[in-house]
């Protein structure tokens, strides 16, 4: 599995600044947004389970319980698809 490293863009607009998590679907990553000029964390699809749709929709829905804003779940698919 390919992670990113400490220092790298992800979409161009988020800097990882320390090693990801890792969790039973996604992989967490503590960024900074370069065009918000924040910290944010990003969670994003892990690839191995690209493949399984029931599996990516169950992803999203998590974060929509969770009460992750739309902004948020924007992040996630334009991550994952790097």
């Amino acid at each position: 599995m390919n992670l990113y490293p400490s220092g790298a863009r992800i979409a161009g607009r988020y800097e990882v600044a320390g090693a990801p998590l890792l969790g039973g679907m996604g992989i967490v990553y503590l960024c900074f947004d370069h065009q918000q000029q924040r910290p944010v964390a990003l969670k994003t699809f892990r690839p191995e389970y690209l493949p399984d749709r029931v599996a990516r929709d169950r992803f999203l829905q998590g974060n929509r319980s969770a009460g992750c804003p739309r902004r948020c779940r924007g992040e996630q698919r334009l991550a994952g698809q790097e």
